[in-house]
């Protein structure tokens, strides 16, 4: 039965070893492309220069919008930019400065 005892603590303190080890490489990579991402803007090719409201950092999606529509955008990282859209199918525009 002791010995159960001290396979079980054992396992236990690896598991929680994993983990640490495990959250400070994640937190470490975050950093790192927060760190790259310093600009407010992305360049959404051929759909001129997106301003990032949301999602900037570790995110590879982001609500973005025109600086000269004001047209709100879903931007995929990869995927695609998609306009967001109101109740009544009118495009969503932002309301900010």
């Amino acid at each position: 039965m002791k010995e159960y005892r001290v396979i079980k603590t054992v396992c236990f303190v690896i598991g929680v070893i994993m983990l640490i080890v495990l959250v400070s490489v994640g937190i470490y990579s975050g950093l790192k492309l927060i760190a790259k991402n310093v600009t407010p803007t992305v360049d959404a090719s051929n759909h001129g220069t997106m301003v990032v409201i949301e999602g900037a950092g570790l995110s590879d999606t982001k609500i973005v919008y025109d600086r000269d529509t004001k047209v709100l955008y879903y931007y995929v990282y990869k995927g695609g930019l998609f306009p967001l859209y109101n109740a009544d199918g009118s495009l969503k525009l932002y309301e900010g400065e």
